[in-house]
């Protein structure tokens, strides 16, 4: 069940909208009609490897990173395809588990918390999102997602988490993890999407012609410039997702009692590269806000686990 703790002013439930909006997706691939014959997708995702070769060589990122979106009717949706310089095999053990969903996630700013937990057989997932700046998560959107039985082969690792309904009647959503070995490295797949409804639509329009009015996404529009709209709004986030899965494999081997603080500071590192589309603090300001944060957690999960 979704649970709503955001303040009743339009403007943070706005906020707060536009964050869980950012942080969900729906499967960009549909699942085959009855009776169809299913490609391997292991063989789908190396066929994209092989068709995106020359745009990650020659990406303008700086990194081997191809952003692509679309917001067609009710279905916004956006795609990073890159690559990982880390072994397939450490990107497998880490990602396999729902918690290392939870290990990217907190890094964007506008997610407070998350939290997993085995309930009736599933392993569920609790997003906490609300405004960027610091926020109890008591106060903040909180929705569940079920974590599906990833599929995890030698060279190919399957990920999906999928939330039914959302904030505002927004519905379907899902994230989805794809990744095959990619020599010393590892080709990634990371899709976000969402199936909006009136309501929210017109909440993102009023973001947009306010908050959101400068901010760009990545990709080139029809018109030539930077996306922008909803469009703009699922590429930068997935781009804060891509970068987090980075930072978290970056710092996997550093104590557990410095990883936070070094996980923090090179994901700021990271998304301070695109700081006209992601920069919302000062490196200080960040890494404040999400310390405290997560040792709020901290405390939250001892509590619940009784110790």
């Amino acid at each position: 069940m979704n649970r709503l703790h955001c303040p009743p002013r339009w403007t943070a439930a706005l906020v707060c909208v536009m964050a869980l909006l950012g942080v969900a997706a729906v499967l960009a691939q549909s699942l085959p009609a009855s009776g169809a014959t299913a490609r391997d997708p292991a063989v789908t995702l190396t066929t994209r490897y092989a068709d995106v070769a020359g745009a990650l060589a020659h990406s303008p990122f700086g990194l081997p990173l191809v952003v692509s979106s679309r917001d067609e009717g009710s279905l916004a949706e956006g795609e990073i395809l890159g690559i990982v310089p880390h072994p397939f095999a450490t990107l497998a053990a880490a990602f396999a588990s729902p918690q290392a969903f939870c290990d990217v996630a907190v890094l964007h700013p506008n997610v407070k918390g998350c939290t997993r937990a085995r309930v009736d057989g599933e392993e569920r997932v609790t997003l906490y999102a609300g405004r960027k700046h610091y926020e109890p998560a008591t106060r903040v959107y909180a929705q569940d997602y079920v974590a599906l039985v990833p599929r995890v082969e030698a060279g190919y690792l399957r990920v999906v988490l999928q939330a039914s309904a959302g904030p505002l009647d927004t519905h379907d959503y899902t994230f989805t993890l794809e990744a095959i070995p990619a020599g010393d490295a590892t080709f990634i797949a990371v899709r976000y999407a969402y199936r909006s409804s009136l309501a929210s639509r017109a909440v993102a329009t009023g973001y947009l012609a306010t908050v959101g009015a400068g901010k760009t996404g990545f990709s080139l529009s029809e018109a030539g410039g930077p996306a922008r709209g909803v469009r703009g709004i699922v590429e930068r986030n997935a781009m804060r997702h891509y970068l987090a899965l980075l930072a978290v494999l970056d710092t996997a081997t550093v104590s557990e009692d410095a990883r936070t603080s070094a996980r923090l500071d090179r994901y700021y590192t990271l998304t301070d590269r695109f700081a006209a589309q992601l920069r919302e603090f000062d490196r200080h300001e960040y890494v404040a806000i999400k310390t405290r944060e997560l040792a709020e957690q901290r405390d939250r999960d001892r509590h619940n686990s009784g110790s």
